[in-house]
């Protein structure tokens, strides 16, 4: 079986070959008309060098339309030293392959030499009535400069046509490209400000270790190192992905369930316990990126902001669960309300959750913040799962409590 591609491939070679015929066809009745002599075929020579490279195709333009068209110039300039009888079908297959040239020259017109091959190619075609000499009448050729005229403003009025598709798909892809870019810098922005905010608060709390306690000193330290490389690295990889002019959505670092539970064990720092329940259902190998994507781009978001807003907290519980509809993503704690504001916390943001809950409003889910009536505060996001068809379902809209049964990670 063919792929699409091949099957474009082989149409494209397929319209060339046959617009090649049909142009050689013509040469060749020119060449009886005018008898194998050889002023008659050095007039044909144009023509012939114009079909050859339409068969070859337009990855040679448009620097190979340049010297075709300056051999018809040439042409035409000595074509009163010749022989010839002076009529419009010797140059017939000459101008119907100048014609298709130019329509494909002109949807090339940004590239290098394309303004210089367009402006030889028209004035090859506009010409081309001379060589009928003044032998032929003044009606003949103005006759002739009108045919050629008219199919000179089809070919650049077709040509313009398939540069503007060519300009809008490039724009399109352009937009696409800077769309991914931007939400790669919310990324490296999120990454980057996950792992250095778990830094700073192992550095606080490395501030009350006693000096003579030099084994939690040791692992303080350890600690610290750790996260610092691992901010290095996703900086690295995310800025990496920026600068490459190819990158697109499949290069794109997403984080899946077995990240999640790396996140959720790299939280437990000091005298945090933090947990994780997965719902037997769900494994990184079975989840569509697209929702383990943003489950753990939800837990990132919320673990960063209990380090940087919450009070006394000891216990966090991450709980991963749903049904055939749609995926619950739950972060809880204990933090108590009060105390005074950290020094993270005063460098400001904000745009997180908001941007979050963006996220998943386009996927048809839904995020909502807020303290809980027991105490603490949890950050709630759902995710629609696929259908049948294929797209995206909205929920359900039943809110499904997570099972009480934790499993620590």
């Amino acid at each position: 079986m063919f792929t699409s591609d091949q099957i474009h491939r082989i149409g494209r070679f397929l319209i060339r070959l046959s617009l090649a015929a049909v142009l050689m066809m013509f040469a060749f009745l020119s060449l009886l008309a005018g008898g194998f002599v050889g002023d008659t075929v050095a007039t044909l020579i144009p023509g012939l060098l114009a079909i050859g490279l339409i068969l070859i195709g337009d990855s040679r333009l448009p620097w190979a339309a340049i010297p075709v068209a300056a051999v018809s110039l040439l042409t035409t300039l000595f074509t009163g030293s010749l022989d010839v009888p002076p009529t419009p079908a010797m140059w017939l297959a000459e101008s119907g392959a100048l014609l298709i040239l130019t329509l494909w020259t002109i949807r090339l017109w940004s590239a290098r030499l394309g303004r210089t091959a367009v402006g030889l190619l028209i004035a090859a075609l506009l010409l081309l009535p001379l060589r009928l000499g003044v032998t032929s009448s003044l009606a003949g050729m103005l006759f002739s400069e009108i045919v050629i005229m008219f199919g000179l403003a089809v070919a650049v009025v077709w040509g313009l046509y398939l540069r503007s598709i060519d300009v809008r798909r490039q724009r399109a892809l352009a937009n696409v490209q800077r769309s991914e870019r931007i939400e790669l810098a919310r990324d490296l922005h999120d990454f980057v400000a996950h792992h250095v905010t778990g830094i700073v608060v192992q550095a606080q709390a490395a501030q009350y270790i006693p000096a003579t306690d030099h084994a939690k000193v040791t692992e303080s330290f350890a600690a610290i190192e750790k996260a610092g490389v691992e901010a290095l690295a996703s900086m690295r990889r995310l800025v990496g992905i920026l600068r490459d002019d190819d990158a697109g959505g499949g290069s794109r670092p997403l984080g899946d369930l077995d990240q999640l539970r790396t996140l959720v064990e790299r939280f437990n720092v000091g005298e945090v316990y933090a947990s994780l329940y997965l719902s037997p259902e769900f494994s990184a190998a079975t989840t569509p990126p697209e929702i383990s994507a943003t489950l753990y781009r939800v837990a990132q978001e919320a673990l960063t902001n209990i380090r940087k807003h919450s009070h006394h907290v000891a216990t966090v519980s991450v709980v991963v669960s749903g049904g055939a509809d749609s995926v619950e993503i739950a972060i809880r704690d204990d933090g108590q309300p009060g105390g005074h504001r950290s020094r993270l916390a005063s460098l400001g943001g904000g745009y997180g959750l908001a941007g979050l809950s963006e996220r998943l409003t386009a996927l048809g889910g839904s995020l909502t913040a807020g303290p809980r009536p027991e105490g603490g505060w949890e950050v709630i996001g759902r995710v629609p799962t696929t259908g049948p068809d294929g797209r995206w379902e909205s929920a359900a809209g039943i809110r499904r409590r997570p099972p009480k049964t934790m499993e620590s990670t």
